[in-house]
């Protein structure tokens, strides 16, 4: 359990700083993940939208400081066939998720993730992760690190 928890905190330092790309995986991973409500959920049950996925923990404070401008960006697109899916990589579970997630009203769909997920989109070296998905369940981008509305807004458009 120790373990786990160092190597997280190593990849949330990894992860500060300026956003950088890191190298692409092809195609969206169907995996199955849990919701703060206990049900399974695929992935694939997404394809047919434009996906920002975001690998965040609790205790990642660039994470923190990402989810207002993840809410934002859901509320603009989500109409338009877009969706922010957010995956938890704390240990755990819900029962510390779920509250933290209510508490800064994260306005999109939080899933719980592990090092099986992490190892699905490739590996990530760093949190706060994200990717950006077409309708097709292609991934276009991937990002580590912070990155800024103009970006992912221009991005977003291209693709919606």
């Amino acid at each position: 359990m120790r373990a786990v928890a160092a190597a997280l905190a190593f990849l949330v330092i990894l992860g500060c700083g300026a956003p950088h790309e890191i190298a692409p995986v092809a195609d969206l991973p169907d995996v199955m993940l849990e919701g703060l409500d206990g049900r399974e959920v695929a992935l694939s049950g997404y394809r047919g939208k434009v996906l920002l996925i975001d690998f965040w923990a609790t205790w990642c404070a660039p994470c923190e400081e990402s989810i207002p401008l993840l809410s934002k960006l859901q509320a603009s697109y989500g109409e338009r066939g877009f969706q922010v899916v957010g995956i938890a990589l704390d240990v755990g579970g819900s029962k510390v998720v779920a509250p933290y997630a209510a508490e800064r009203r994260m306005d999109y769909d939080v899933l719980l993730g592990d090092e099986g997920t992490t190892r699905a989109f490739g590996g990530i070296p760093g949190i706060p992760a994200s990717f950006l998905i077409d309708r097709q369940g292609q991934i276009v981008r991937r990002f580590v690190g912070i990155v800024d509305r103009e970006e992912y807004e221009s991005l977003i458009k291209t693709l919606l």
